[in-house]
């Protein structure tokens, strides 16, 4: 509501031939390159999220064999304690 406004207001004043010439054209330049920044940030922020779920599941991964393989050999030497 207030961008519309402001918009207006620029727009009025423009056919009223005050302003400068090229600041609706600066302004439209400016406005392209921070949509362009928020985009590549935005696709950081996605690819970053997604290297940290495969990094979890990775990590989530090798602690699920370490502990089993801890396990194995608890067993192995329970068994042989056994035995004694």
């Amino acid at each position: 509501m207030e961008f519309e406004f402001k918009f207006k207001v620029f727009e009025e004043l423009k056919m009223k031939g005050a302003g400068f010439p090229d600041l609706h054209h600066k302004m439209s330049k400016k406005v392209a390159r921070l949509t362009r920044v928020i985009f590549i940030l935005n696709t950081k922020n996605d690819e970053h999220d997604l290297t940290l779920k495969i990094m979890k599941k990775a990590y989530e991964n090798e602690l699920n064999k370490l502990c089993s393989r801890a396990n194995e050999q608890i067993t192995i030497l329970m068994e042989e304690v056994d035995k004694i």
